[in-house]
C-alpha cells in the first residue's frame, strides 16, 4: 500500500515491483490507484483513473537511498530523484 501528494493531488494505491532490473539497470514498477481525489498532480497532470494498472520503471542510486522513475526503460522521460523519508 502507498500514500502519495503531489501538487493537489493526494492518492492511494497498490504496487508491484520486478525482484531483478533488466539488462540496463530498470526494474519494472506495475501501480494501480485505488483512491485519489482527482486534482492535478505537481506537473500539472491528473492521474489514471482509479483501477487501471499503469507501468513505469524506475532505477535506485548506487547507495540505493534515492530512485528515478521513468515511463520507459530511458532515462529520456523521467522525474526524481524520490528519498524516502522516515516515519
Amino acid at each position: 500500500m502507498r500514500q502519495s501528494s503531489s501538487g493537489d493531488e493526494t492518492t492511494q494505491g497498490h504496487y508491484e515491483v520486478a525482484a531483478i532490473p533488466s539488462l540496463i539497470g530498470f526494474y519494472r514498477l506495475t501501480e494501480t490507484v485505488t483512491d485519489g481525489n482527482g486534482k492535478r498532480d505537481c506537473s500539472g497532470d491528473l492521474h489514471e483513473a482509479p483501477g487501471k494498472a499503469v507501468t513505469r520503471f524506475i532505477q535506485f542510486s548506487p547507495s540505493k537511498d534515492q530512485l528515478i522513475v521513468c515511463r520507459e526503460e530511458s532515462l529520456k522521460a523521467c522525474f526524481g530523484p524520490l528519498k524516502h523519508l522516515p516515519g
